[in-house]
């Protein structure tokens, strides 16, 4: 599932910015939880979350985890090379 990368979003596939999108909004929402402990909306919005999006963003960290090493590895290197080529002026 693998797309190339672009200079908006190098190197993320769907799986990859599933899981990004996942932990930032649950890091927002524990931090908020932090702040406001007892808050009744907040915790209606992680039940929401965890009933709607959970399973997505789960299934998408398994299939990240299952990727072999090379296509890893490859990624790796295309985001790289685009990050060069953004940084003097391409891209």
């Amino acid at each position: 599932m693998t797309a190339a990368p672009t200079a908006h979003d190098p190197g993320r596939d769907s799986d990859e910015r599933r899981v990004a999108q996942a932990r930032r909004h649950i890091i927002q929402l524990a931090h908020q939880l932090i702040d406001n402990p007892l808050d009744p909306e907040l915790h209606a919005r992680l039940r929401a979350w965890l009933d709607t999006e959970a399973d997505e963003a789960l299934a998408a960290m398994d299939a990240l985890r299952r990727r072999p090493v090379p296509e890893l590895r490859d990624q790796v290197r295309a985001a790289i090379t685009l990050l060069d080529s953004t940084l003097r002026g391409g891209a």
